[in-house]
């Protein structure tokens, strides 16, 4: 892991000196990762609509209809299943454009997770972290994201993203935060409203997008080695505000009104920190060997005194503090991808009530943003051997190899979106025990 996601072009030396853009390789670039998405994602266009799309469609029709039920998507917090009122604009343009007719909201989906995967390239590539394109290349075919691009009502976490990653950008034009020194430079104001409008709008779409402050912090951190009070935090104040009040909301709009209250929550903090390392062991493990996809896992049994268990959260926290611990010698991009991968994971540890963990205490579609991390790391890995072995052979070979393996995954696991019945009985081969998926194929069925 030596070394990995420091910078590679000392250029950065040269402060103020722009970053000099082939534009044409960019956009073959941006191009091929739009193509590689759009044709991954192809057997999702002859899907139908399944578990839970009709709350953002279907049967909420009375409030797409015309521009009272517009008004009522922005001004009563409890006319949609949460106050996402982005997400559910986006809806009511499409019943206004296609009525109910899946495939528009299907390519919408793909399109939108397609253009988070440019945007996290140029993200990266901003940073001047190796192997950018191979990183968001995992990110544009992994079939872990397939919940989220595939599934019609996570249309608010693919437009979360783009939208958060556009507030990255944005802010990065305000405060230079991918240099190693910004001593000199003027800051962009117009860059920071652009950054602030686009990253509220981003926690209208979904509150996914809450960590961006921290984020920004984190970044600030991982390139200059401190976090300077009045040219980083202060800034960072307002981003906070959006943030703090706007999951406060969530949460209460969660318990209140979706129903994440009851025994079925009543859970101590001891299991909570148990529950904690495992999504996050969970999810590292489906991001690294995405094998036995499910759209619901199973609920596991918590046991505060089984030593196994306590080896999750035990040996996660111990990971964090061998990277903070090893940073001056391999650098701090292993332990800032690691805490991005686990700061945006929070609000779904188990900490907090969420109505899914009824369900299960996993899903996929929450590591959407978090995978991100990882992925970045990935890439920087594969570039780092690369550049060890003084061969691009590497790269082009792990590409070679691993994407068209993840896209083919992807294909297969769209087929699980295909119709209600399909979801139920793909989600039972891999968990029988899922009680909610034999309630439903019952019901379907009957």
């Amino acid at each position: 892991m030596a070394l990995l996601v420091r910078e590679t072009r000392r250029d950065r030396e040269a402060i103020g000196n722009p970053i000099k853009i082939d534009w044409k390789s960019s956009v073959l670039a941006g191009a091929g990762l739009v193509l590689m998405t759009v044709a991954a994602y192809w057997p999702v266009y002859s899907g139908k609509f399944v578990w839970d799309d009709d709350s953002w469609t279907t049967k909420i029709a009375g409030l797409l209809h015309d521009f009272s039920g517009l008004r009522a998507i922005w001004f009563r917090p409890t006319a949609l299943q949460q106050y996402y009122p982005l997400a559910g604009t986006s809806f009511w343009i499409d019943y206004q454009v296609w009525g109910f007719w899946p495939l528009p909201y299907h390519v919408e989906n793909v399109l939108l997770h397609a253009c988070a995967a440019v945007l996290f390239w140029r993200l990266l590539k901003r940073f001047s972290v190796p192997g950018a394109w191979v990183a968001a290349a995992i990110f544009a075919v992994h079939p872990v994201m397939v919940e989220s691009a595939g599934w019609i009502t996570e249309r608010k976490n693919v437009l979360s993203l783009v939208l958060f990653l556009g507030a990255l950008l944005a802010y990065g034009r305000f405060n230079s935060f991918y240099l190693e020194r910004d001593e000199g430079l003027p800051r962009r104001w117009g860059a920071y409203a652009a950054a602030l409008v686009l990253f509220a709008v981003a926690m209208l779409t979904k509150t996914t997008a809450f960590a961006l402050p921290a984020v920004i912090l984190l970044i600030c951190w991982w390139k200059r080695g401190r976090v300077r009070w009045r040219e980083d935090v202060l800034a960072t104040i307002p981003f906070f505000a959006v943030s703090v009040g706007l999951c406060a909301a969530t949460a209460w709009l969660e318990k209140n009104h979706a129903g994440a209250k009851g025994a079925e929550w009543e859970i101590s903090f001891p299991a909570r920190c148990l529950i904690a390392g495992r999504v996050v062991w969970f999810y590292v493990g489906k991001l690294v060997w995405p094998a036995n996809l499910c759209f619901i896992y199973p609920r596991w049994r918590v046991d505060t005194h089984s030593l196994l268990q306590w080896l999750y959260p035990i040996s996660a926290v111990g990971v964090l503090i061998a990277l903070r611990v090893a940073r001056g010698r391999i650098g701090r991009g292993p332990i800032t991808a690691a805490l991005f991968f686990v700061g945006t994971l929070l609000p779904v540890l188990g900490f907090m009530n969420a109505y899914f963990m009824r369900f299960s205490f996993v899903c996929d579609h929450w590591v959407y943003l978090s995978s991100l991390g990882l992925f970045a790391l990935a890439g920087a890995g594969v570039a780092r051997v690369g550049e060890y072995f003084g061969s691009r052979a590497v790269i082009y070979g792990f590409a070679g190899v691993v994407l068209p393996v993840l896209a083919l995954m992807t294909w297969r696991q769209c087929g699980t979106y295909a119709d209600l019945e399909t979801l139920w009985r793909d989600t039972l081969a891999v968990n029988p025990g899922a009680w909610m998926a034999h309630y439903n194929l019952g019901f379907l069925l009957q």
